[in-house]
């Protein structure tokens, strides 16, 4: 799940650890919740890297229309994105 591209990232032990925190909770939940649905903590982690993809498409797409004016500046999740955006 890590995605070893970010570059900026000093504290790698410790993303992957809590990634493995999360995997576990989220197992932890499924199996408490559902266990009738044996397959579904797959199916979730299969959704989590789409929902990754996804998620950045839609920052691109945000970006762009901001930087083409059409979308309003003063916005928190722009000012968020435009941070990102310069960062990189």
């Amino acid at each position: 799940m890590f995605n070893p591209d970010v570059k900026e990232l000093e504290e790698h032990q410790f993303v992957e650890s809590v990634q493995g925190q999360v995997k576990g909770a989220l197992l932890e939940y499924t199996l408490t919740i559902s266990s009738q649905y044996c397959n579904r903590f797959t199916r979730l982690l299969q959704c989590l890297s789409e929902l990754r993809s996804l998620s950045t498409l839609a920052e691109d797409y945000l970006y762009c229309r901001h930087l083409s004016g059409e979308v309003p500046c003063n916005n928190l999740l722009n000012e968020m994105l435009h941070a990102k955006y310069s960062w990189t």
